[in-house]
């Protein structure tokens, strides 16, 4: 064998090999996006009377993690009862086309950190859609995962079991 075939053989061998490699990470990629965030498209369950129930799936970690929209523009949230506002980075408020207000501390998990008023015209989530929410543009909030605070939940019926919660509202 010749050592240009030789060479041949293995130039096709490693193209073999990253071709597979490329499409094992396809593969797997969608799972893992699947695993942390099993709601990405949430659909109402039932319409009734002007509500909406919808249901999230908690994901691998156990939160509940779903896709929605703020004025239109599509978020992911993660729903955090220890919230007291929707939560969200200064990229996202922007995206959003939110303006921010009054600064003034807040306590998170991580300590004190800076926030700013906001209020948000309409937030969807699956069939729900909220209007005229408070909300906090919060600096240190680096992630684009939007926290979804009592500011949105407190108005809303909601019941968690098995791995299920159950979220009714007004229908958009």
């Amino acid at each position: 064998m010749s050592q240009q075939t030789e060479k041949l053989g293995q130039a096709m061998a490693v193209i073999a090999a990253l071709g597979i490699l490329v499409v094992l990470t396809l593969l797997f990629n969608e799972e893992i996006v699947e695993r942390r965030n099993p709601n990405r498209s949430v659909e109402s369950l039932m319409v009734a009377e002007g509500t909406a129930t919808i249901a999230l799936r908690s994901n691998v970690m156990g939160h509940y993690v779903a896709n929605g929209f703020i004025n239109g523009h599509p978020v992911e949230f993660l729903i955090d009862t220890g919230a007291t506002a929707v939560a969200l980075s200064p990229a996202t408020a922007r995206h959003a086309g939110l303006v921010p207000g009054r600064m003034r501390p807040v306590v998170t998990a991580n300590g004190t950190a800076e926030s700013y008023d906001t209020r948000i015209d309409a937030l969807d989530l699956g069939g729900i859609r909220m209007r005229n929410i408070d909300a906090s543009i919060t600096p240190g909030m680096f992630d684009e995962q939007v926290l979804l605070g009592m500011s949105f939940l407190a108005d809303l019926e909601f019941a968690q079991k098995d791995g299920v919660l159950r979220i009714t509202g007004p229908a958009r």
